[in-house]
């Protein structure tokens, strides 16, 4: 049961990442936000 619970978190987030990283400008723009706070890039 878990590992259905995790494949459809998985598939969620590969549907939805990439819309986001597009209506911001890009994953580099995430990037440089991300660097900007010291935090993990993507």
């Amino acid at each position: 049961m878990l590992w259905k619970m995790k494949l459809r978190a998985k598939k969620a987030q590969d549907a939805v990442w990439p819309k986001f990283y597009e209506s911001v400008g890009g994953k580099e723009k995430v990037n440089a936000l991300l660097r900007s706070l010291g935090r993990e890039e993507i």
